[in-house]
């Protein structure tokens, strides 16, 4: 992979850790409720420039990212990260890159709501919803 600070590609070692898949609360038409929601958005346009964007949104109980990238090869990317920190912080963001607009506010309040096919608008853009279920 190439490194930022060199510009040289150089080797690096992935670290992944399991973690549970926690239920976070949501108002449902039955009331409040715990749920463990999957929901995956996906993007595909053009900027006011003509430039392909291209975007992803994964929620997986507890945790959302989005990453949504402009133009080709290294292009512009903006990376967007929350995670459900309890009762008393909520909805945190943890990491945010880049400047694109991006509907993570939409999937940890109202993701539980959606159903495949759902639409949502993002200045413009359209993020169809292409996966939703629970774990």
């Amino acid at each position: 992979m190439t490194n930022p600070d060199t510009g040289l590609p150089t080797p690096y070692e992935e670290l992944w850790a399991s973690e549970e898949i926690l239920p976070v609360p949501a108002f449902t038409p039955s009331g409040p409720a715990l749920v463990r929601v999957c929901l995956v958005l996906q993007m595909e346009g053009e900027d006011e420039g003509g430039r392909q964007r291209r975007g992803m949104l994964v929620r997986l109980g507890q945790y959302c990212q989005v990453v949504v990238r402009t133009g080709e090869g290294e292009g512009d990317v903006t990376i967007e990260r929350v995670q459900w920190k309890g009762e008393g912080e909520g909805w945190v963001r943890t990491v945010r890159v880049g400047g694109a607009e991006v509907p993570t506010d939409w999937a940890t309040h109202l993701g539980h709501e959606a159903v495949e096919g759902d639409v949502v608008r993002v200045r413009g853009e359209e993020w169809r919803v292409v996966e939703r279920g629970e774990v």
